[in-house]
C-alpha cells in the first residue's frame, strides 16, 4: 500500500537524513514503519527499534528498556543511559534509531534519544500524530538535522480499491469501492475494518471473482466497537459537538466558533473526527468524519435526544439563510 513512502524512507536514511512519518489515528504510521525497518536490516543497517505508549508514557525508560540495555546507567538518569547507547551507535557500520508513536514515548526515553542522535548523528526514523497547527498539545521529540517529513494522506480511491482486494481476497466492484471510501474517510484502518465486518456480517456477495454490496448498507454491529475505539477518550462536550454535528449536518465555521471552543474542535481535528471543507463561496466548513462516526450518532439505539440537539443547533448554530452559501455536494462526500 505505501511503496512510495518506504522507498523514499529508505532513500533518505541511504542519504544519512532522519526521517518523520507523521499522520493521523489509523492511517498507517507503523504500517509504513516495519517495512521501512526491515528494509533497513536488508540493506545491513544494524537497526535500534522502540516504541512509545499512552500507558506507560508517564513511566521513565519505558521505551529505552525494549533496547535491552538491562538498566545500566539509569543511576545517573538520562545522560548516563545515553553513554551506553552511544557506545553502541557509535560503532563501524551502518546504523539507524526507529522509534513508533515518538509522541508517545516517556521524557527520559526521549531525551536519551535526543543525545544520542546529536552526538552520533545516526539517522533517526520516528512516527508521530498529525496534530494541528496552533494546538495546544505538546509535542516533545528530538531535534534532528538533516531530516525530512513523509505526510500520510488519506487515501484516494485507487489506493482503496487496492487494500480492499488485498482484505477481502478478491477485487471489489466500483459500487463497494465508493462506499467504503466514503464511509472511511479514506483511513486504511477504517478500510479494513468494515471490509472484514461487511463479510462477516454477509454484506457482501462474490459474483464472478469480483465483491460487491447485498444491500445498500456497509452498517453492521461488528462496527460499533470500532467506533469506539475513535471516540475514546473524548470529553462530554467533544462528544456533543460531534453528536450535534452527526445530527446536523456540516455547519460554518464561524457560527460554530460562537458555541463551540476553538480548543474542543483542534482536539477533534487532531483525533480525525471532524474535517475542514471549503463552501463555494469561500467560507469553511465544520464536518464530522469519518462517516461511520456519523452513522453511530444517527443510529437509532444510540441513547440521546436529538429534538434537543436540532433546537439547538437551529437556534445556535444556523446564522440567517442569506448569509449561508453550502459547500457542494462533491465536497461533502470526500
Amino acid at each position: 500500500m505505501f511503496e512510495e513512502e518506504v522507498r523514499r524512507a529508505l532513500d533518505y536514511v541511504a542519504g544519512g537524513v532522519s526521517v518523520r512519518i507523521v499522520g493521523g489515528p489509523g492511517s498507517g504510521k507503523s504500517t509504513v514503519l516495519q517495512p521501512i525497518a526491515a528494509g533497513l536490516e536488508k540493506a545491513g543497517v544494524t537497526v535500534y527499534s522502540l516504541s512509545g505508549s499512552r500507558l506507560l508514557n508517564e513511566t521513565p525508560f519505558a521505551g529505552i528498556g525494549a533496547l535491552g540495555l538491562e538498566g545500566r546507567g539509569q543511576e545517573n538518569g538520562p545522560l548516563g543511559v545515553a553513554n551506553v547507547l552511544a557506545e553502541r551507535l557509535a560503532r563501524r557500520g551502518a546504523r539507524a534509531i526507529v522509534v513508533d508513536d515518538i509522541d508517545e514515548l516517556d521524557k527520559e526515553s526521549v531525551a536519551v534519544i535526543d543525545i544520542v542522535q546529536r552526538r552520533t548523528e545516526r539517522p533517526l526514523v520516528v512516527t508521530m500524530d498529525d496534530a494541528p497547527l496552533y494546538s495546544m498539545a505538546s509535542v516533545f521529540t528530538p531535534a534532528q538535522w538533516p531530516e525530512a517529513t513523509i505526510r500520510l494522506c488519506p487515501l484516494r480511491y485507487d489506493q482503496v480499491n487496492k487494500l480492499l482486494a488485498q482484505t477481502l481476497g478478491s477485487p471489489p466492484d466500483v459500487d463497494l469501492t465508493t462506499a467504503v471510501l466514503m464511509k472511511s474517510g479514506g483511513n486504511p484502518r477504517l478500510v479494513v475494518r468494515i471490509a472484514q465486518s461487511a463479510e462477516l456480517s454477509e454484506q457482501l456477495v462474490l459474483l464472478d471473482g469480483q465483491w460487491s454490496m447485498s444491500g445498500h448498507t456497509l452498517s453492521n454491529e461488528y462496527l460499533q466497537s470500532t467506533v469506539q475505539e475513535l471516540l475514546h477518550g473524548l470529553s462530554a462536550d467533544e462528544r456533543t459537538t460531534l453528536h450535534t454535528l452527526s445530527v446536523v449536518g456540516a455547519r460554518p465555521l464561524g457560527p460554530l466558533m460562537q458555541i463551540v471552543e476553538a480548543d474542543i474542535l483542534d482536539s477533534l481535528e487532531m483525533r480525525g473526527l471532524v474535517a475542514l471543507i471549503e463552501g463555494s463561496g469561500g467560507a469553511m466548513w465544520v464536518s464530522v468524519s469519518p462517516h461511520i462516526v456519523v452513522d453511530h450518532f444517527r443510529d437509532l439505539q444510540v441513547r440521546s435526544s436529538r429534538r434537543v440537539l436540532a433546537d439547538r443547533s437551529n437556534r445556535e448554530i444556523d446564522p440567517p439563510a442569506r448569509q449561508l452559501q453550502s459547500p457542494s455536494p462533491e465536497l461533502l462526500s470526500d
